[in-house]
């Protein structure tokens, strides 16, 4: 067995009970896909499906190492700023927000998550300026801090 599979065999059992009836139709899939080829664009759906389920440290697992396997994969790297956030790593968060705007700079989920963080922290005219480019449209979904509508 490998390494990634066992850390996640132990993550799972210790909260089994809590993801049944969770986790997205077809997660099963992603899992076995992302235990076998162990690549960064099966590990990011992964984690961004675990993101979805509500289980975030097994979403900040997933995507870390999606990040560590492809740095500029920008889903991967808000969707782990979002994890981040989540378990109280605001630092770390802004980081990968930061990541996934450099690598590709129209992100909007990642421009609207990095505002989001700088309303939380007082910073309103950086929250107003980073929302100043963000299209509205995109905003949905898990990878998304619903608290960017209270910095507009």
């Amino acid at each position: 067995m490998s390494r990634l599979a066992e850390l996640f065999d132990g993550c799972r059992a210790e909260g089994r009970a809590a993801l049944i009836g969770y986790l997205p139709t077809g997660f099963p899939e992603l899992q076995k896909k992302a235990e076998t080829i162990q690549d960064a664009a099966s590990l990011e759906a992964l984690g961004l499906a675990y993101l979805e389920a509500k289980q975030i440290p097994l979403a900040q697992l997933a995507l870390s190492r999606a990040t560590e396997l492809g740095e500029t994969r920008t889903a991967a790297q808000n969707g782990l700023g979002v994890a981040l956030l989540y378990q109280g790593e605001p630092m770390a968060a802004r980081a990968a927000y930061g990541k996934a705007i450099d690598a590709d700079p129209g992100n909007d989920k990642a421009r609207a998550n990095l505002a989001a963080l700088r309303c939380r922290y007082g910073d309103q005219d950086g929250a107003r300026k980073e929302l100043a480019s963000v299209k509205n449209g995109a905003l949905a979904g898990a990878d998304v801090d619903p608290e960017w509508r209270a910095c507009r």
